[in-house]
């Protein structure tokens, strides 16, 4: 299972069992001044809280998160740190409860979302994630309508970004054949 599979699975269930009506992978400009804290997955719910997600695919990876600099604020001060009303972990079935075990000494405030291998039929989305930990608050403040529409903005330009690396990428190894 990769990273990309899990960023899938999880924003799947952030929008359709979770219903939560924005859901943005890696938006590059949402007050994030280092890029390592550009989040992998941002959700804002439909009461204008929001969930931030970090993909991680092994235990090493799950580790080296501490060393980011929003890990070191919300050890300190628990809440301030950008509007993140909620902070999850997702990671593969197989990891889910070791990572659980973990968080509390290394990320006391983060909960944990286990993804489970695909099983392609019409209910897998919905049994697909499982939250295992259960995350502590963070912070209260809600997004303004304005952040909202910028953080819409920022993932609109994400997704230009993208699709043109792609077309960079089809058009080199058409040139090239």
């Amino acid at each position: 299972m990769d990273s990309d599979f899990l960023k899938a699975a999880v924003t799947a269930y952030w929008r359709y069992p979770r219903h939560c009506p924005l859901v943005a992978l890696e938006v590059q400009d949402y007050n994030f001044r280092e890029a390592s804290a550009i989040p992998d997955i941002i959700v804002v719910t439909s009461d204008g809280y929001v969930i931030e997600t970090e993909v991680k695919i092994s235990m090493s990876d799950f580790r080296n998160d501490r060393k980011k600099q929003k890990h070191k604020f919300w050890r300190q001060s628990g809440s301030g740190y950008r509007p993140i009303h909620k902070f999850y972990f997702a990671v593969p079935f197989k990891l889910a409860n070791q990572v659980a075990l973990k968080c509390e000494q290394l990320f006391p405030y983060a909960g944990v979302l286990g993804v489970e291998e695909p099983k392609f039929n019409h209910t897998w989305i919905h049994d697909a994630v499982k939250e295992y930990r259960r995350p502590r608050i963070l912070g209260d403040r809600k997004l303004q309508v304005m952040e909202i529409a910028n953080m819409v903005r920022c993932q609109s330009a994400t997704i230009c970004k993208l699709s043109e690396k792609i077309a960079k990428l089809t058009n080199g190894k058409t040139n090239n054949d």
